[in-house]
């Protein structure tokens, strides 16, 4: 006679059911419950790095206008009187139009007397550049020539180096001296307790044998960018890359797909 059917063990089932492991030692923030109101897209524009628009002809400012948006700026016009007085992080603008923001009496300032503390960037459309050009640009200081739309990459490029935030990134190394000393486990618990607190955090494996700390968080598997996609990317990708690693607890991680 065959012994009666087992019921199955609830421990079994509750661990299949158990929920998706947060990262250690860290207690889940708490809900806020208050009602924030409705951002204001003004006031959200006016928060933007402003690049300055130096003059020239409308189809080449519409296009300069999509290339700083993409680098997540804010392009507007100015006049000469203005770029002392409330200096734009970049100043654009066509060879001509620089010229006239230089000071009365000094058109052609050498190089690092140029008008106001802001980086210059010449633009123009596609095709040859006369000589004199090239000698005016030195003259301003201008930091380089761009034709477009043949230098678009280089454009966006400068654009997020001269406008990337370098003063609010801290970099914390965890390195174990041997297998077992906790290194990732550290490593989850500082990214964690920084999100905690509500600065933007990226998680990074390092460890080129891949297979670390995306285990340990039990991050899901191939859903948002990897290592093997940085090689891609250019200076002003930093954004969206991070925006594009997959989450855990509200930290992205950079980790390796399966294989070294």
């Amino acid at each position: 006679m065959s012994a009666p059917p087992q019921a199955p063990s609830p421990g079994l089932d509750a661990a299949r059911r158990r929920p998706a492991a947060r990262f250690p030692l860290l207690r889940p923030p708490r809900e806020d419950r208050s009602a924030a109101p409705p951002a204001d897209p003004a006031s959200s524009a006016s928060r933007l790095p402003r690049v300055g628009w130096a003059g020239g002809p409308p189809p080449l400012r519409s296009l300069i206008a999509d290339h700083v948006a993409a680098a997540g700026a804010r392009l507007e016009d100015v006049a000469p009187e203005e770029v002392a007085a409330q200096p734009p992080s970049l100043l654009l603008g066509t060879v001509d139009a620089l010229a006239l923001l230089a000071p009365p009496g000094r058109s052609g300032a050498p190089a690092g007397q140029r008008p106001g503390p802001a980086p210059l960037l010449a633009v123009a459309e596609d095709g040859p550049l006369a000589e004199e050009d090239w000698h005016r640009c030195l003259q301003l200081g201008v930091r380089a020539m761009l034709r477009l739309p043949a230098d678009s990459g280089p454009l966006l490029d400068l654009l997020g180096r001269a406008l990337r935030d370098r003063g609010g990134a801290l970099v914390i190394g965890v390195v174990g001296g041997c297998a077992g000393a906790a290194a990732s486990s550290t490593a989850a618990a500082l990214a964690g307790a920084m999100a905690r607190r509500g600065a933007p955090t990226v998680l990074v494996d390092a460890d080129p044998a891949g297979g670390g700390l995306d285990v340990l968080v039990e991050a899901p598997p191939s859903r948002g960018g990897a290592w093997a996609d940085v090689g891609r990317l250019e200076a002003q990708d930093g954004a969206r890359l991070r925006a594009g690693l997959p989450q855990v607890d509200g930290v992205h991680l950079l980790a390796a797909r399966t294989g070294p």
